[in-house]
């Protein structure tokens, strides 16, 4: 590849990247870039968590899929001081948070633990899927939020119910003879 022509390179690269070789395209898909870094510390939010799963997934036929070693190693390799017990814990929690966005799903299939869910199996593709995922499940829960603001004012303003005369809404008194 020429040096001097940075589109020329990148079109190249474009054009092996999407040549169909399986095993090529499945280990370029792993490498790590700076637009997917992933971080595992819980002060992280769930999407850069979930990003180690992207990273740590492997596609069977037409399907995404991971195993929870695989994301053990991922995240052993990524943290080298982190102790046995300290890792499971971490998985443990990138698994139920990939659940709870409903990127990750358990898997009836001797293939993989748990399935991606989406119809992608590119990772910058994936990439998008986990955070409309995650901007979707935000969304819901500052709904809920919300709805459960509303029913406790509701519950509330139950005990003080008022006349309709005193809100002085203009209606005709109602004359006694």
């Amino acid at each position: 590849m020429e040096g001097d022509d940075p589109d020329a390179m990148l079109q190249e690269l474009d054009r092996r990247h999407t040549h169909d070789v399986t095993a090529l395209n499945g280990e370029l898909d792993r490498v790590t870039t700076s637009f997917g870094q992933a971080d595992v510390l819980p002060t992280a939010i769930i999407v850069d968590q979930l990003r180690v799963v992207v990273q740590a997934r492997r596609v069977v036929g037409r399907h995404p899929c991971v195993d929870r070693a695989d994301i053990e190693s991922y995240v052993t390799k990524g943290s080298l001081n982190y102790s046995e017990e300290r890792v499971r814990n971490i998985v443990d929690d990138l698994i139920d948070a990939g659940k709870r966005i409903n990127f990750l799903s358990e898997w009836d299939d001797e293939r993989a633990d748990l399935k991606v869910v989406s119809n992608y199996t590119a990772k910058d593709d994936l990439e998008q899927v986990l955070e409309s995922k995650w901007v979707d499940w935000r969304i819901e829960d500052m709904k809920d939020d919300l709805r459960e603001e509303c029913e406790e004012r509701v519950t509330a303003e139950l005990g003080r119910q008022k006349q309709l005369k005193e809100f002085d809404a203009g209606l005709p008194e109602h004359e006694e003879s």
